[in-house]
């Protein structure tokens, strides 16, 4: 049993990291399409680390975007882990496969709901849809 629990926990650290890079690296296509590269980790890690609630006059720092970068990766990894485990249950109980679908549908209303936490002016910034886009290539990656 234990060699199954250390599995799934590989499992989801790896799907975890690799939803994670998938997000990283389609924001930073889409910030690099708007002419401001690192824009949205930049602008997170602020609102995070330093409580900032605008981007008006944000300095994207190596800081902020490598400290949100973490946290973002760290999340994942979380996210990763609970999914592997309700995929290995659902293995066993296909009817279980619904609480999958149900997880990615509270991880996506959770994001949304820190990301209004932040602010309307935040929201500005973080276009809702470029979030889903990330999220769903990240659930396919």
């Amino acid at each position: 049993m234990a060699a199954a629990r250390r599995s799934i926990v590989m499992e989801g650290v790896t799907c975890g990291l690799i939803g994670a890079a998938v997000v990283a690296l389609w924001f930073l296509a889409f910030d690099v399409a708007r002419g401001t590269p690192l824009l949205t980790p930049g602008l997170l890690g602020a609102a995070v680390f330093q409580g900032a609630s605008s981007p008006v006059g944000l300095q994207i720092t190596a800081a902020n975007v490598l400290g949100y970068t973490l946290l973002h990766g760290l999340a994942f990894v979380a996210f990763g882990i609970v999914a592997a485990s309700v995929m290995a249950v659902s293995e066993r109980e296909p009817a279980l496969f619904v609480a999958f679908v149900i997880l990615f549908a509270c991880f996506e209303v959770f994001v949304f709901g820190v990301v209004g936490a932040l602010g309307k002016s935040m929201l500005g910034v973080l276009v809702w849809w470029s979030i889903l886009v990330g999220n769903l290539l990240a659930s396919v990656a």
